[in-house]
């Protein structure tokens, strides 16, 4: 059972936005979202991918509340506008968690060799860090120094530019563009 503070919070942050959103941590995913191609491009609105980032928002949303209703201690907030920031970030990563789930992303995302995919998969769904990502590719007892961390991102980023690059192919005009935004939480 969530704290009453935290129910009443959650009305108030509900009710602070319009057009069908749950509440502004959605809102703020949604407007996130897009700031990247294909979601909207500055030459023409809306995009066909508009649909997609709404969807993403809203289900991550709803994932982030899900999770906060696990956190039943009632001092785990001290105030209304820590629980708002705490919705926006978990909200942003559950939206990145999401982003390689759909079919358009999925069936490109497949054609990557394993290595690339793999890589895609643990710095979104997972959101390993750069250290993470190393130890998952080295052998036991292996040293994870800085060369091999930093190895790691950068093989990171050349499999995000690798899909975007599959992206771009498949749909015209640029649409495709940086379908989602480049791994920052490395």
């Amino acid at each position: 059972m969530w704290p009453q503070s935290r129910q009443s919070w959650l009305r108030q942050i509900q009710a602070s936005t319009g057009a069908g959103f749950l509440g502004s941590d959605e809102y703020a995913t949604y407007n996130d979202l897009l700031e990247y191609p294909p979601f909207a491009d500055p030459k023409s609105a809306p995009h066909p991918f508009n649909n997609l980032a709404e969807d993403l928002a809203r289900r991550a949303a709803e994932r982030s509340r899900r999770t906060s209703e696990d956190l039943t201690s009632d001092g785990y907030f001290r105030d209304r506008r820590e629980f708002e920031r705490w919705l926006h970030v978990r909200t942003w990563r559950e939206a990145l968690r999401l982003v390689l789930g759909p079919r358009c992303i999925d069936v490109e995302l497949l054609r990557l060799p394993p290595e690339q995919r793999h890589l895609l998969q643990w710095a979104y769904v997972d959101q390993l860090t750069d250290h993470e990502v190393a130890q998952m590719r080295a052998a036991p007892g292996d040293f994870i120094g800085g060369e091999t961390v930093t190895a790691a991102r950068d093989d990171c980023l050349a499999a995000y530019d690798a899909l975007c690059a599959r992206l771009w192919a498949v749909f015209p005009d640029d649409v495709a563009g940086s379908v989602f935004p480049r791994p920052t939480f490395f």
